[in-house]
């Protein structure tokens, strides 16, 4: 006698298994208010908020294809679907029905694997009734109203603000032309001036500064081979002579209270820097004569 194995895959097997387990399940009951976390397949949560219910599960399976939303008036058959979920990954999945059916609704979920294999979950129940979706409808409606009150005063606000800013226009400009209005009109005579003087302030170059010049002093000078100040006073023991030095800023930056020699040579590093200075002599109180002296 020969005997034959035959080998199950255990993939297989375990999807039976819960696939027996979800056929034979007896349909929960969803609560309408309240928060419920998500369990594990093939279990499912539902709960309904504003007349609209929502589902969430928790997918423990990688490789899912697809789960399709299913909705029965009844618990057995004539299940519809009324979405899909194409690729789900793993972890809590939700899907809100917004326009369930007035009375019982059934809801479960199609899951696919690949190699279209299909495997159902446990069937949920909610309720809903007339009431209920009236209440809805009032609360939406009432917050329709309150958005579109917020809108209108939100249009106001932006109307008077735009008719504001158009009265400031308005008055600034009349103020403008009012100005302009003010002023008094200049004669051909005078915009012709006014034009040819504009003109010759175009045209014109600026003139050039003028190279200052002087004749040097005979008695106090630059020589020109050291760049030292030569003081030559021949009648100096007999006079009382002093000399004040000032730079272009007319500072006084050196003096010589009392010249005792005819002659003197003042070096140029007594000055602060290159340039021209001017000097007075006096002679006591009386200035006897003013010049200049180039340091180099």
């Amino acid at each position: 006698m020969k005997y034959t194995c035959l080998i199950i895959p255990l993939f297989v097997f375990s999807i039976c298994a819960m696939a027996q387990t979800a056929s034979s399940a007896q349909p929960v009951a969803a609560a309408n208010t309240g928060t419920v976390l998500p369990l594990s397949l093939p279990a499912i949560n539902i709960v309904t908020e504003m007349a609209e219910n929502k589902l969430s599960w928790y997918c423990q399976f990688d490789g899912v294809k697809s789960i399709a939303v299913q909705r029965s008036a009844d618990s057995v058959r004539n299940f519809a679907t009324i979405g899909v979920i194409n690729t789900p990954k793993k972890g809590n999945g939700t899907y809100k029905d917004l326009h369930p059916m007035i009375g019982k609704n059934y809801y479960r979920l199609s899951i696919e694997f690949g190699g279209d294999m299909e495997w159902f979950s446990n069937t949920g129940k909610a309720m809903l009734d007339s009431a209920m979706i009236a209440k809805t409808l009032e609360v939406k409606a009432a917050e329709a109203l309150a958005a579109s009150e917020a809108a209108k005063t939100l249009e106001a606000n932006a109307a008077a603000m735009a008719a504001k800013k158009a009265e400031r226009e308005k008055a600034l400009k009349a103020l403008k032309e009012e100005a302009a209005l003010s002023k008094p009109k200049m004669t051909s005579a005078e915009v012709k001036a006014e034009k040819r003087a504009e003109l010759k302030e175009t045209v014109t170059a600026p003139a050039e500064p003028v190279a200052f010049s002087f004749v040097p002093s005979a008695k106090i000078f630059t020589n020109p081979y050291t760049g030292h100040v030569n003081i030559k006073l021949a009648d100096a023991l007999s006079r009382r002579y002093n000399i004040r030095f000032y730079d272009p800023a007319k500072n006084e930056v050196l003096r010589i209270s009392r010249v005792s020699k005819p002659s003197l040579i003042l070096d140029k590093n007594n000055f602060n820097s290159r340039g021209i200075y001017s000097f007075q002599l006096f002679d006591g109180t009386t200035l006897v004569e003013s010049g200049y002296v180039n340091i180099y």
